[in-house]
């Protein structure tokens, strides 16, 4: 949920909101972020204006088993890291999108096998989720070749890690407050 806090908001709410947003999507370009995974709060004022908003800040939605619109988001980026190649992968819970229009999507572990099989040699594999705890923990569990999984909805302000299949738990923290770091060996 990059851009707003609320799923609704009334007519007097809306240009506190709209300059709030697009401050945030100014913020956005200077932070320069490698890509972002739409959260259900992020189509507060709709797709469309969501979309306005990715330009304003020059960032690119990923999220694999999302269509946006009909367009099918990215699923995964190869970064290079500090001399190591780190695959993304990225994907969204569909539970947390009911109701809202614009959006479809696919099952979220055929996208990860996918993504996984077509990835060209990394090092490591990360899991972005917009998803609570349990919806990444389920998904490091049925893809135990997944070293990290971010829990990317609600997160827990911990820096605990849960183990799950062959990986563990990041939590990103909430309005980013906190930066984390993850150190690769």
């Amino acid at each position: 949920d990059l851009f707003f806090e609320h799923q609704k908001y009334d007519d007097t709410q809306l240009p506190q909101e709209r300059a709030r947003a697009d401050l945030v999507a100014a913020a956005v370009t200077r932070l320069k972020p490698v890509f972002t995974v739409p959260g259900e709060l992020d189509f507060a004022l709709g797709a469309d204006h969501y979309s306005e908003l990715l330009a304003k800040a020059g960032v690119t939605a990923y999220g694999g088993n999302m269509k946006l619109k009909g367009n099918t988001l990215p699923a995964s980026k190869i970064i290079e890291l500090d001399g190591k190649q780190v695959l993304l992968v990225a994907v969204a819970d569909p539970a947390l999108y009911e109701g809202l229009p614009d959006l479809e999507f696919d099952d979220a572990d055929t996208v990860i096998s996918k993504a996984l099989k077509a990835a060209p040699p990394h090092d490591t594999q990360v899991l972005v989720a917009h998803g609570g705890l349990a919806f990444v923990k389920e998904r490091l569990a049925a893809h135990p070749s997944i070293d990290f999984g971010v829990v990317g909805h609600n997160p827990r302000e911990t820096d605990q890690v849960d183990p799950s299949g062959g990986g563990v738990t990041l939590e990103a923290h909430d309005q980013g407050r906190y930066f984390g770091i993850l150190k690769l060996y």
